[in-house]
């Protein structure tokens, strides 16, 4: 099925593409509306460019000494099985920290169970990884665990509503605070929080699903301004804290926001348009994530197009974005659910780390 990322790709492709376009500006000389419409696709393509290149990484990955951490990646069919595997194709050793394993990892993969909402099960799993990695040291964090519900918020229980936002917006907070004051130490450090598009808008059934991505977008934007100029703005709280950077840290940020993917997580989720918002492949969207780390990428990630012009939505008339709402059926997009609920993580919560 044809959707709308491929309509976009084949406009990239020829009428938005410098390199199709000059030539035909030397061809056509005398068409100026042209010349000058050749001109700014070309410069807005250099600005493009160019800020892609300048947003690299300051490091290179090496796995004879980094390590990669990626917090749940232990669903058989999640996009963090498939960076996982992405990572160890590419020589890379892996730890997992996620409440349980349902697929069997390659043999450079080591499985610790961890609840990552647990400063306690986190520093212990820190403890861990100086006993099992000799040689390598954190040098990847991916904040990959989630959980999502389909209830209204006056049927949400406060436990499911404290449950999801410790998930998906505090565990991020508490992986960095154990994981990167290391990579601080090292200069070299990559992070990646994994957001969604539903954190840039809301929709009915998901409060509190939404308000944790909302919370980790805005998260995310401040950390990495603060790991970018950590103390360069405040000279008078490195004299309090003397032993504080006091320059770039040469840590990496790396936020994703992607559409709705095909696991477990919304199994039965509806997607009434699949042309204007097409259902992700959690391999593709896992191998995506690993290769942008691999190479050094920064900024944000976002795929289908639509999450790049999600933010629209907001900023537009009410009458008109209710309108799109009632024509896409957004606000019924949970009416199929049938992912796993908080009962089931809960259960696993419950048992006892290895």
């Amino acid at each position: 099925m044809i959707t709308i990322d491929d309509v976009v790709s084949a406009l990239r492709l020829s009428i938005f593409n410098p390199i199709v376009l000059i030539p035909l500006v030397f061809a056509l000389p005398s068409a100026r509306l042209f010349t000058w419409y050749t001109f700014i696709v070309t410069a807005v393509a250099s600005i493009y460019w160019l800020d892609h290149y300048l947003r690299r990484a300051p490091f290179k990955l090496d796995p004879a000494t980094d390590l990669v951490i990626i917090t749940g990646a232990g669903s058989k069919n999640g996009i963090g099985r498939y960076m996982v595997e992405e990572f160890c194709r590419a020589g890379f050793s892996v730890l997992i920290l996620a409440l349980d394993m349902q697929w069997d990892a390659p043999a450079n993969v080591t499985f610790l169970a961890c609840d990552v909402t647990n400063r306690e099960d986190l520093a212990l799993a820190q403890m861990k990884i100086s006993n099992i990695y000799s040689k390598l040291q954190p040098a990847v964090l991916i904040n990959n665990a989630g959980v999502a519900h389909n209830k209204l918020l006056l049927d949400l229980p406060d436990q499911v509503i404290t449950n999801v936002i410790n998930v998906n917006l505090l565990a991020p907070f508490w992986t960095i605070k154990t994981f990167v004051p290391g990579m601080v130490k090292r200069g070299k450090g990559h992070i990646v929080n994994i957001s969604s598009v539903l954190g840039t808008m809301g929709v009915s059934q998901l409060s509190a699903y939404c308000a944790s991505k909302h919370g980790l977008i805005g998260f995310h934007d401040s950390l990495t301004h603060e790991l970018t100029n950590p103390y360069n703005y405040y000279p008078d709280a490195v004299s309090e804290a003397p032993d504080a950077p006091s320059r770039p840290t040469g840590i990496a940020t790396l936020l994703v926001v992607p559409g709705h993917i095909s696991t477990e997580m919304f199994a039965g989720v509806r997607c009434p348009d699949r042309f204007l918002s097409p259902i992700l492949n959690p391999k593709d969207v896992g191998r995506q994530i690993a290769q942008a780390v691999l190479q050094g990428e920064t900024g944000r990630l976002y795929f289908p197009f639509y999450t790049r012009v999600s933010w629209i939505f907001s900023a537009l008339p009410g009458i008109i974005s209710e309108a799109i709402r009632l024509f896409s059926r957004a606000d019924l997009l949970m009416s199929g659910f049938k992912g796993p609920g908080i009962t089931e993580i809960e259960k696993l919560r419950r048992k006892p780390s290895k």
